[in-house]
């Protein structure tokens, strides 16, 4: 995957869907090779590999808007240089393995034999040198170069790519040629190559292609001297994709080599078919089911297909990328399912003896603190092979409101072989029996304890760590909220561009073009949808799924009270359109924009069908009195046994002037209105009623007469 377009900050839409369709490749029969028993060296020197991490968007970053401009350090997709204390930090982080990814593409002079910038080399080697000092392997490769110009090689020795990769790589051996064996060489990154025909014929091109590239690739680092003889090599499928059609194709070349020092490689971003799942495109659940999968279970098909191509016969495995696209994003993917996902694809790499090779392009690990961001996606990140983590089968975060406060809350746990030890809020330990129960691998938090925590101002009320007897912890986020409120916008597009910008090859970059502000009051938004007049589901991705992608079309700012419409969204035709927003409790809200001429003109959508107003004033309790005036503009006289129904953030008690028929978490309904057996249109009534303790920016919404 081109990381530059795709996780330096965000998933480039367009890009990404030419590759996952390029991927999208039905499934063929072929043969599994014989089980070995004995491991083999190229799989001994994977599992020595341990667990790895990728320092992207450094060295092989470029100028993607001026390809003449050579950039003499790492800094080009405004990553910090790489220093001997950061690659320290990563050592004492766990990591085992460092994959250093190196564009040559725009330092090169082609009129001087494609010869690579020496103040470029120099520098990498640099940083090289610091890896191997201090005990690392060290995976290196030439990079963005295989989208930038190799990628249009029509698979003939005599054509320009050929020849340049050649002299690329004959002068990457002889530079590296007398390191020792922590040092590999993987060919190139994702080789694809400009293909046509059926599915199958291009399935055929690009392995025959991929296959002669690794050809000369082995042959001149076999020939260039040194221990570069028997110098650990690292060879890629075609599009390094793990499906049988290209790995058992690259494990038949491997095993011709007979070469015991030759190993292959893989990424893995789960996108296909589960796009929705990496890019947070509606879909967020580690096993949340879409098309008939789960991101769990494809997870088990990619390892069953390197098992049946590789491990079974012998062949070393580097997974040399593993992450999801929308990680690219601070906030683009929801946490603690992103930790089972990582949790997961290392497990079940430690099965085989594969080495996991993380993304990181330098969002995610602070490059001057070498201190994660996300200490919790860190703790899962850095933990041994050797051990699993547990976690709850639910999401991380358990949403709270007066109405359910004081209900207990079951939390069941996948503990995967591991123990519960105990429950901390903050540095305080919780007691068993008084705070929650335990049973059947399932923690209960009780009402009592619940709803002591559910006061005061909205947000997150407790961070429960839960520590098990092996792996990383778990927590479990408290959040007491009420009703989210959107507010108005009567706007033209926004220019800001460098709201996200960031180098891509046609110079786009993700930005809000219009911003709804809002008042989250605790609540968080899961995903949404857009639907045009027609009633017709429109967005950037509904190849996908019908939801908009987290982030890429829409980015809620909950610390300020915003939420971001994308110019990927925004790029839909002038209309009317309805966006139906699921927040993570499961409750959803409707927002209406007009597009017209770049403008977007926007209010929330209510089934409130009159006008009315509420006071609050505190009560002698610690709830408040309030008083409802509500004005029949229905446009129509109500007889017969009218009443009102709303929602409250509130607990309501006694009713003055009118009877309580029904209440249902927040949903109430009042017969007998001031006993008024006729409510003229226009005419007015007023109501008083007790409600308990809430928050002070409680709201009353969906008010119907009827």
């Amino acid at each position: 995957m081109e990381k530059g377009k795709l996780l330096k900050v965000v998933a480039s839409v367009g890009m990404a869907m030419v590759f996952t369709l390029s991927c999208a490749i039905s499934p063929v029969s072929l043969k599994a090779k014989a089980a070995t028993t004995e491991k083999s060296a190229s799989q001994k020197y994977a599992e020595a590999m341990g667990n790895g991490l990728n320092i992207g968007n450094s060295f092989d970053a470029f100028d993607r808007n001026d390809h003449s401009n050579e950039i003499d350090d790492e800094t080009a997709w405004k990553n910090p240089v790489i220093t001997k204390k950061y690659i320290d930090q990563m050592k004492a982080q766990g990591f085992k393995s460092l994959r250093i990814p190196f564009t040559a593409f725009t330092r090169i002079d082609e009129k001087n034999g494609y010869k690579i910038s020496d103040k470029y080399l120099d520098r990498y080697e640099e940083v090289v040198n610091y890896a191997l000092d201090d005990g690392f392997y060290v995976m290196i490769n030439l990079h963005h170069d295989s989208s930038e110009w190799l990628i249009h090689w029509d698979g003939k020795e005599s054509s320009e790519e050929y020849i340049r990769l050649k002299a690329l790589w004959t002068q990457l051996a002889n530079r590296f040629k007398d390191y020792n064996d922590h040092l590999m060489f993987e060919s190139v990154n994702e080789m694809c190559f400009d293909a046509t025909g059926t599915e199958e014929e291009k399935d055929a091109i690009n392995n025959l292609q991929v296959k002669k590239i690794n050809q000369a690739f082995y042959d001149i680092v076999r020939n260039s001297g040194g221990k570069n003889a028997t110098r650990m090599l690292v060879l890629p499928t075609a599009y390094t994709n793990h499906k049988l059609q290209y790995s058992n194709y690259t494990a038949d070349f491997i095993k011709g080599l007979k070469d015991p020092n030759v190993m292959a490689t893989v990424h893995y971003y789960c996108s296909d078919p589960l796009y929705a799942y990496t890019s947070n495109i509606g879909v967020c659940g580690f096993d949340e089911t879409f098309k008939n999968s789960t991101p769990r279970k494809e997870i088990d098909k990619f390892y069953e297909c390197l098992k049946t191509s590789f491990t079974d016969n012998g062949i070393g495995v580097a997974i040399g990328e593993y992450g999801l696209f929308n990680s690219g994003y601070t906030d683009g993917l929801e946490t603690g399912e992103y930790m089972k996902y990582i949790e997961y694809m290392k497990a079940k790499a430690a099965e085989q003896g594969i080495c996991p090779m993380f993304w990181e392009p330098g969002n995610l690990i602070n490059r001057t603190t070498g201190e994660f961001n996300d200490k919790r996606l860190g703790a899962t990140i850095t933990s041994s092979l050797s051990e699993r983590s547990s976690y709850s089968v639910g999401f991380d975060e358990l949403y709270v409101k007066n109405s359910t406060a004081k209900k207990d809350i079951k939390v069941p746990l996948m503990l995967n072989g591991n123990s519960l030890k105990a429950i901390y809020n903050g540095d305080t330990k919780l007691t068993e029996g008084k705070e929650y129960t335990y049973s059947d691998e399932t923690v209960t938090l009780l009402g009592s304890y619940v709803s002591s925590l559910a006061k005061g101002d909205y947000g997150t009320k407790a961070d429960l760590r839960f520590v098990f007897s092996a792996g990383a912890d778990w927590h479990e986020y408290v959040i007491y909220h009420g009703t989210a409120v959107f507010g108005d916008i009567d706007a033209d597009d926004r220019e800001d561009n460098g709201y996200m910008a960031y180098y891509d090859t046609n110079g786009s970059a993700t930005y809000a073009k219009a911003i709804i502000p809002v008042k989250y009051n605790g609540q968080k938004i899961r995903k949404m949808v857009s639907y045009n007049s027609k009633g017709e589901v429109k967005s950037s991705n509904t190849w996908a799924n019908d939801a908009m992608q987290y982030d890429g079309e829409f980015m809620p700012n909950y610390k300020d009270g915003k939420l971001g419409l994308m110019n990927w969204y925004l790029s839909v035709p002038d209309d009317t359109y309805k966006l139906v927003i699921t927040f993570y409790d499961g409750s959803t809200a409707s927002y209406q924009i007009v597009r017209n001429n770049n403008h977007t003109k926007g209010t929330q959508l209510s089934d409130t069908n009159t006008e009315f107003n509420l006071v609050t004033e505190p009560d002698w309790t610690d709830g408040c009195r309030c008083t409802l005036t509500i004005k029949n503009t229905t446009g129509k006289d109500l007889t017969d046994g009218w009443n009102i129904a709303f929602d409250y953030d509130r607990e309501i008690s006694d009713v003055f002037g009118a009877d309580l028929e029904s209440a249902k978490d927040d949903h109430y309904v009042l017969n007998n209105p001031s006993y008024k057996t006729t409510l003229k249109a226009g005419e007015s009534v007023t109501i008083t009623f007790l409600a308990g303790a809430g928050n002070a920016d409680a709201v009353l919404s969906n008010l119907v007469l009827k």
